[in-house]
């Protein structure tokens, strides 16, 4: 069997050479059609724990009861069990008090909506534990999602939730979720299902000619980059890039005028991992790179696309500083901020006895960088976990955090605390994150102890025309063989549409597009040759800024259908020419 990944070197030869595993191409959905059975549509599955005490079963049937009415839609249903005061996260964003978190809700998407339809999925509860004392309760569970209208996909969310006991009525007085973990205790579904447990992350990077006239020209749409480099500007989506190169690391990566020449950039945690995964899949050229804060692994996959492979290294150095710790003028400082400074001030020092130390036994913590873990032990272990992604020193982490926004809300001898962080790594800016975080405090003899957290990285709003990083795509030769050699890789199953895969990755979607019989845009071996999508609030808006930049408007079949704006079943999109010449694309969601 032959296996040939040589780095630096370049191989010439294109012939493919597949290992002894599946590599049978995926199957392709060719045209539009519902794919899922519409009979399952805003059911709601429940796997019920039959040992619960009476108010456990209360709590029990007011998880049901939400879950079915934000489905159905019933924002009177939903008002009558929220909590004036409620707290929710969802989607990277965060809603105070009831009014705030209905608005939200209201125009939150439950999955492609046919006509006639309130929404196209179907939700199965499980997992749930629930913790009842005295007017007070929490409780976590993880959700299954299995749906689609025109695709099919599946989804996992894990959720913490906090109520409390009014005039002998329970209220969810905070809601918060993630998208981003594993769990076993939920049913699966079959593995031609697509799923959205996101196992990667990348970033979408465009060549530019003129560096300075490019951040100008993007400014104006997503705002002012974050990191910007003497060859590179940065546009911060959750935990992925949009960047503009001056110097990209391959001479295929370059400005065709009107074509499109934009490549990904994937993230993993070991090339050599990689590398033995490539030589299983088959015989590529493959290339080291020169790398920012990293290595780098130059690729074609099986149609020729230029792909980047990156492994970030954390860096053990002395010299850096201890971590700093700083917080708005709206602190106190009663005992209890100062105990969730502390607690704050043990994670950036990688103090794990002093971080765990204040934890109850039974405590439970949610990153969704790790996982759930349950009792010091474990919430020990999560922490050390996501220490280790991080430039330090025996001070701890080489990072500057900020804390905003903190609220509290009393609840007996319980506080339930919120807050939002910025944590800022010195020398590394892409490892720099936002999160929201969520805890429960209980008073016990005089003293605080720390019962519940939860942390899920958060999205900050920018006040610009661009909001996110909707999906990239690469043309392909071969929709099928394409689609395992990426599903192999990037260890995801991909939704299907029409002529096309998209595997969803921790913020944005990694997307193939097969051949179609007249259109233009097809791969060009040794090139890169994909375009990003950008979600826009108006369509109007972009379209006359881009005519007020010159850009054109070009029509391929396997993108758009008309010069412009063209609009498609629930949204509007543009394509046109950037202020470089590359073709990029901007949609605008009618329903978010």
């Amino acid at each position: 069997m032959m296996k040939n990944i040589i780095i630096p070197l370049l191989l010439i030869s294109p012939l493919l050479v597949f290992a002894e595993q599946d590599v049978s191409p995926l199957r392709v959905q060719m045209e539009s059609k519902y794919v899922t059975d519409q009979s399952i549509w805003g059911q709601i599955i429940y796997q019920k724990n039959r040992n619960l005490n009476e108010q456990e079963s209360e709590i029990e049937v007011l998880i049901e009861t939400y879950h079915k009415s934000w489905l159905d839609r019933e924002n009177d249903e939903l008002s009558d069990i929220l909590d004036d005061n409620i707290i929710r996260f969802r989607s990277g964003f965060a809603t105070y008090g009831l009014k705030d978190t209905l608005k939200r809700i209201a125009n939150e998407s439950r999955g492609e909506r046919p006509s006639g339809f309130k929404s196209s999925i179907q939700m199965t509860i499980g997992d749930v534990i629930i913790n009842v004392d005295n007017k007070f309760a929490s409780s976590t569970y993880a959700i299954g999602i299995r749906g689609g209208a025109r695709w099919e996909y599946s989804d996992l969310l894990t959720v913490s939730q906090s109520y409390r006991q009014i005039n002998g009525k329970w209220k969810i007085i905070g809601h918060f979720e993630s998208a981003k973990l594993e769990n076993h205790n939920i049913k699966s579904p079959s593995e031609s299902v697509p799923n959205r447990i996101r196992p990667f992350t990348f970033d979408f990077v465009y060549p530019v000619i003129n560096l300075e006239r490019a951040i100008k020209f993007y400014s104006g749409l997503i705002g002012p980059p974050d990191i910007i480099t003497p060859t590179t500007a940065s546009f911060k989506f959750g935990n992925s890039y949009f960047e503009l190169n001056s110097n990209p690391p391959d001479k295929g990566i370059k400005v065709i005028h009107g074509e499109t020449n934009g490549y990904g950039v994937i993230h993993v945690a070991s090339l050599d991992d990689l590398i033995k995964e490539l030589e299983n899949q088959m015989t590529i050229n493959s290339r080291a790179a020169s790398c920012n804060k990293g290595r780098c692994l130059v690729t074609n996959d099986e149609s020729g696309n230029i792909i980047v492979w990156k492994e970030a290294q954390a860096t053990n150095n002395p010299t850096f500083k201890k971590p700093t710790i700083s917080y708005n003028s709206q602190l106190s400082k009663d005992d209890l901020q100062t105990k969730v400074i502390n607690v704050l001030q043990a994670w950036v020092d990688i103090d794990g006895d002093r971080a765990t130390e204040i934890q109850l036994d039974k405590a439970v913590w949610i990153d969704d960088a790790y996982n759930l873990a349950r009792g010091r032990a474990a919430i020990a272990n999560a922490i050390e976990a996501r220490w280790q992604k991080y430039d330090h020193s025996i001070n701890g982490i080489n990072a500057d955090l900020f804390m905003n926004n903190f609220k509290k809300l009393s609840l007996g001898n319980r506080y339930l605390v919120t807050f939002q962080i910025e944590v800022n790594v010195r020398s590394n800016l892409k490892k720099s994150f936002n999160a929201f975080v969520s805890q429960i405090w209980i008073k016990i003899n005089d003293d605080l102890h720390l019962a519940n957290t939860f942390i899920a990285g958060s999205t900050i709003r920018k006040d610009y025309q661009v909001s996110d990083l909707d999906y990239t795509a690469y043309p392909v030769n071969d929709l099928g063989i394409a689609g395992r050699f990426y599903k192999n890789l990037l260890k995801s199953e991909p939704y299907r549409d029409d002529n096309w895969f998209g595997f969803w990755s921790t913020e944005s979607v990694f997307g193939l597009v097969g051949p179609l019989g007249k259109a233009p845009w097809k791969p060009i071996i040794g090139k890169s040759n994909g375009y990003a999508d950008l979600t826009i609030r108006s369509a109007d808006r972009v379209y006359d800024y881009l005519k007020n930049y010159g850009s054109s408007f070009p029509v391929i079949e396997a993108i758009n259908n008309t010069s412009g704006i063209d609009t498609q079943p629930g949204y509007r999109q543009i394509l046109s020419t950037d202020s470089e010449g590359n073709l990029i694309n901007f949609s605008e969601y009618l329903e978010y």
